[in-house]
């Protein structure tokens, strides 16, 4: 009897320390990302206008709604930068916006780009910001592409949109990870009317 017991014993101890490995494997694998050139070779992804945001803004949100969120910018710029849009500067939260606009003296669309520098206290809605981890990232967005390593331990992850237009998917998110940490997030409609 006490050798049945003793062979139950290694077999319950067997099991357990098999279920045990099982699953610390398992929780430090993760996700891998797709590895691709560029984003437009990530392909259609998941995002969209509404399931999308930094700081609570959203592609095609008015200057309003935008106001309403992070107060008054500290500097306007009318168009420039090869755009005729109008871009919102927030120092304290190192982010710029920028708003679509078609021609120099149109009319203000709607957000076709936000963009987050270090510093930056805005998240996204999946709580993803300047500092997360690549880990927190692929956790957030587990259908993410990746670059292939650049120079100086640089990734950038991207996830794209599933409309096509200009030979772009949009909207799309692009974050910069710089030795495993995010640097810059870029959510943006590829410069095209976020209205369209």
């Amino acid at each position: 009897m006490s050798m049945l017991k003793a062979v139950a014993v290694i077999l319950c101890t067997f099991l357990l320390m098999a279920g045990c490995s099982s699953n610390n494997s398992s929780a430090t694998k993760g996700p891998n990302p797709r590895i691709v050139d560029n984003m437009n070779a990530a392909g259609a992804g998941p995002v969209t206008k509404d399931n999308t945001s930094i700081g609570g803004t959203h592609i095609g949100d008015t200057q309003e709604q935008v106001k309403n969120l992070l107060g008054k910018p500290v500097k306007i710029i009318n168009g420039g930068g090869g755009t005729p849009n109008i871009r919102w500067f927030y120092d304290h939260d190192h982010t710029i916006i920028s708003f679509y606009r078609n021609g120099e003296t149109g009319p203000v669309g709607g957000v076709v780009d936000i963009l987050l520098n270090q510093g930056s206290r805005l998240k996204t809605d999946k709580n993803i910001g300047i500092g997360s981890s690549d880990k927190d990232i692929l956790a957030a967005y587990p259908s993410i592409a990746q670059s292939h390593k650049m120079t100086d331990d640089v990734v950038n992850y991207w996830l794209t949109g599933t409309k096509r237009d200009e030979g772009f998917y949009h909207p799309s998110i692009t974050f910069i990870v710089k030795e495993g940490k995010v640097t810059t997030i870029t959510l943006s409609n590829s410069l095209i009317d976020p209205n369209k």
